[in-house]
């Protein structure tokens, strides 16, 4: 027993110690534990919160383009041109307009959704009239959905939805009318019929001016070929060549100031 006695004073005497150094473990813990705590906080926001919010972006990108995929698909079996058009091919087409064009693809699958609902066209009409669209929507302040809808109903029904921005579209006489002015781009081109030819003008009363002149109906002929006989020139009355010459010089000249009042020459 006396050595046991020894054994628990000794142990009872040596605690000072070592509670001394379990207070410094403790507070040493207690210092990395609130380091990893301001660490984690910080890269929750500098690294976690962005990622995540990227993530969400992603997320809701993806959502708009099955969003609208799903509306195109739905157009086409409504319309039953399954057979007729690709949605696969459509979506290719919007991506290529997204380059050139300020709407993204999504938009634009979304847009020839409406279209289709409204003008049930196969997939050549809907590539060459969604261009179009996305001009009148960017030229006239309108929405890209708006515009689809405008101009499917007015290709799809007697009603013309455009009508209210001076557009009049004529569809038992296949024509259409304008009454606001037409701007093309730079680099568009006018594609006329190679088949059978464009008129331009059906009628001599029609007005037309070029380069700002004033619209005129067509000029009168001014000059025949057949009447300006210059044979004086090999004969040596001289009276007859210089009256052959003034006579086409006028004629010459009346030519130039009908291409003037048309405009085709300053």
């Amino acid at each position: 027993m006396g050595l046991i006695g020894e054994l628990v004073v000794k142990i009872t005497g040596d605690t000072a110690a070592l509670n001394k150094s379990i207070d410094k473990s403790q507070k040493r813990l207690q210092k990395l534990s609130a380091g990893f705590v301001k660490a984690g906080k910080t890269l929750t926001k500098s690294l976690t919160l962005p990622i995540v919010a990227l993530g969400a972006v992603s997320v809701r990108a993806f959502g708009k383009q099955a969003e609208a995929e799903a509306k195109l698909n739905a157009a086409i079996r409504a319309t039953g041109k399954e057979s007729e058009i690709s949605a696969k091919n459509i979506g290719i087409f919007a991506a290529e307009l997204q380059k050139t064009t300020l709407f993204g693809d999504e938009a634009t699958i979304s847009a020839t959704a409406l279209l289709q609902s409204f003008a049930n066209l196969n997939e050549q009409g809907l590539k060459q009239i969604i261009p179009g669209i996305l001009d009148m929507s960017a030229a006239m302040g309108i929405s890209l959905e708006t515009a689809a809808t405008l101009v499917g109903k007015t290709l799809g029904s007697t009603t013309n939805a455009l009508s209210r921005y001076g557009i009049v579209v004529d569809a038992s006489a296949d024509d259409i009318n304008i009454n606001v002015d037409v701007n093309i781009a730079d680099a568009k081109n006018i594609i006329l019929d190679t088949i059978t030819g464009t008129k331009i003008g059906t009628a001599i009363t029609q007005l037309l001016g070029f380069y700002n002149a004033t619209p005129v109906d067509q000029p009168d002929t001014v000059a025949d070929a057949a009447t300006q006989d210059l044979t004086g020139a090999d004969s040596v009355d001289q009276t007859k060549l210089e009256a052959d010459l003034t006579s086409c010089k006028n004629a010459i000249n009346l030519i130039v100031d009908r291409l003037q009042e048309l405009g085709l020459i300053a």
